[in-house]
C-alpha cells in the first residue's frame, strides 16, 4: 500500500524545477473516448470521466505510484488517484484501506485534524471518505480521500487545494469522485502480491537478489513501510529498505536530492551526529554512504544510509541494526 509524505513536499519544492503544469490531456498516454475525455486503465480494472474543466498535472515524474492527477484553477483544486492492483492473496478490505489511509495521514502530515469520516456509495461501489487539513511547507491543505478495495484491486481518490477553498472542495467532491468506476466490478486481480527469488522494480530500474546472503525477502514490507518498494529481512532488530524516487542528478541538486530523501526519516543532511559521510561520485552513480547511532527504548540502533542518485532515478537505502558498527558493514555489503 502506497500513500506519501515526501510527495508532497516534492511537489512543492520540485515543481519550479519540472516546470510541472497544467496541460489538455495527452490523447496518446491512455486509451480515451474522444468526446467525453474517457480514460480507461485495464490493468487496474479503472474507468474515470474526466470532470469539464480540469486539466492534466502530470505528477508521475514525482510520484509514478500517482495513477492519474488533475487540476483546475478558479478555484484551484487538484485531484489524484493511487490505484494498485494488490493482488487477490492480500488480506485487505475496504475498512482496513481506511484505518491505512487514516494511520499514514495521522503520521505523516503536519498539524494534522480530521474533520469528519462517513461511508459514501459511489456508482454502486461502497467506499469511505474522509475529510482532513494538514500543513505542509508552511501552506494549509484542505483534502477529501475516498477509499474502496474490491478483490485486490485498491483505490486511494485525493482532492484537494487551499484551506480558504474548503468550501468549494467539498461542493466538487463528489462530482469528482463520481466519475470513476470499476470496469468489471466482479473481476478478481491474478497479480501476485510477493516475490520468493529476484525482485526486479517495474518503475525504477533496480532489482535485488538475496539468494546467496543471509537476508530473507521482506514480503510484507508494505504494512510496515509506507515508502518502500522492496527490502530484507535478517531479525527482529535488522532490515534494510529500498526507497526510490523518479529523480536524478540531470533533474537536480544532489545536495538537495539528498536533503529531501532523508525528510522521509525526519533527518536533516546536515546532521551532526553522523559517524562518517562518504561521498559517491562515479560516472554512473552520484550520492553519499551515511552512518550513525541512535537510542531509544529498544536499544542502540546503528544506522547506514546510502544515498545512490544515478541520471533518472534516485534510491534512499537505509540499513539498521542493533548488532554494531562491524555488523552493520558486513550485512550491508551482503545481497546484489
Amino acid at each position: 500500500m502506497k500513500i506519501y509524505k515526501i510527495y508532497f513536499i516534492l511537489i512543492i519544492l520540485f515543481s519550479l524545477i519540472f516546470h510541472l503544469e497544467a496541460k489538455e490531456f495527452d490523447k496518446k498516454s491512455d486509451k480515451k473516448n474522444e468526446n467525453e475525455q474517457i480514460l480507461i486503465i485495464e490493468d487496474l480494472n479503472l474507468k474515470y470521466k474526466i470532470p469539464e474543466g480540469y486539466k492534466e498535472f502530470n505528477l508521475k515524474k514525482l510520484n509514478p505510484d500517482i495513477t492519474f492527477s488533475f487540476t483546475k484553477t478558479n478555484p484551484m483544486i487538484v485531484i489524484m488517484m493511487i490505484a494498485e492492483n494488490l493482488g487477490d492473496s492480500s488480506e485487505m478490505d475496504t475498512k482496513s484501506l481506511l484505518e491505512f489511509v487514516k494511520n499514514n495521514v495521522e503520521n505523516n502530515l503536519g498539524d494534522l485534524e480530521i474533520f469528519s469520516e462517513k461511508k459514501l456509495k459511489i456508482n454502486n461501489m461502497n467506499g469511505y471518505v474522509i475529510s482532513y487539513k494538514a500543513k505542509m511547507i508552511g501552506v494549509d491543505l484542505y483534502y477529501n480521500t475516498w477509499v474502496y478495495y474490491n478483490n485486490g484491486y485498491s483505490y486511494q481518490f485525493t482532492i484537494y487545494g487551499p484551506l480558504f477553498n474548503k468550501v468549494d472542495i467539498d461542493k466538487e467532491a463528489e462530482k469528482v469522485f463520481s466519475g470513476f468506476v470499476q470496469i468489471e466490478k466482479n473481476k478478481k486481480s491474478t497479480n501476485k502480491l510477493f516475490y520468493t527469488e529476484k525482485y526486479n522494480s517495474k518503475n525504477f530500474n533496480f532489482s535485488i537478489n538475496l539468494k546467496n546472503s543471509s537476508w530473507n525477502y521482506w514480503e510484507n514490507i508494505a504494512e510496515s513501510s509506507n515508502l518502500a518498494e522492496a527490502g530484507g529481512l535478517l531479525n527482529d532488530n535488522t532490515a534494510f529498505e529500498i526507497i526510490p524516487f523518479m529523480i536524478g542528478y540531470e533533474d537536480a541538486n544532489i545536495d538537495l536530492i539528498s536533503t529531501v530523501l532523508l525528510q522521509s526519516f525526519d533527518i536533516s543532511f546536515k546532521n551532526e551526529k553522523f559517524q562518517s559521510k562518504k561521498r559517491i561520485n562515479s560516472n554512473e552513480e552520484k550520492g553519499y554512504i551515511l552512518k550513525f547511532k541512535e537510542k531509544n527504548e529498544n536499544g542502540t540502533y546503528t544506522y547506514i544510509f546510502k544515498i545512490v542518485i544515478s541520471k533518472s532515478f534516485s534510491y534512499l537505502i537505509p540499513i539498521w541494526t542493533t548488532d554494531g558498527n562491524n555488523a552493520i558493514d558486513k550485512y550491508a555489503n551482503e545481497g546484489d
